[in-house]
């Protein structure tokens, strides 16, 4: 149980940091092809559903009292900055999400393609893993249960 809880804590703070890295889109604007690529492959692969909350979240907007989605606000955003609001459309696609994680109810390392993905495209971006977030990608972490088999 405690193990679980590690890697989940552990997991949990990855989130966060490749959700807080997408919302603060340093430099945004000269990674334009990167974005657009990324953009092109959240479409075309993603089977999960657009979140819009976390969406309207991450560039700082929020629905009107009545509900309606501020379609307008987020037209204005576009004019100034495309890069950025594509970039926090195509990660909000579902390709991530609290919760993902590179390992299974056993807690032995389960390879994450959808991970290793967002991650690539993180690092393009200028992106760096922490120690933990490298080990748990490729597997060696103190904390997963190694297969006796």
């Amino acid at each position: 149980m405690e193990r679980r809880a590690k890697l989940k804590e552990i997991s949990d703070r990855a989130f966060r940091l490749r959700y807080d890295f997408i919302r603060e889109c340093p430099g945004a604007k000269k990674h334009g092809k990167i974005i657009k690529e990324f953009a092109l492959n959240s479409l075309m692969n993603s089977e999960n559903d657009f979140d819009s909350e976390m969406f309207l979240d991450m560039i700082g907007l929020e629905c009107s009292e009545d509900g309606d989605y501020p379609y307008d606000k987020i037209a204005e955003m576009f004019d100034v900055s495309s890069e950025r609001v594509l970039l926090v459309a195509a990660y909000c696609r579902g390709m991530d999400f609290d919760g993902e994680s590179y390992w299974d109810y056993d807690l032995q390392y389960d390879k994450n393609e959808e991970l290793d993905t967002i991650y690539d495209f993180l690092v393009r971006l200028g992106y760096e893993l922490s120690d933990d977030e490298n080990a748990m990608r490729d597997g060696t972490h103190e904390l997963f249960v190694k297969d006796e088999g």
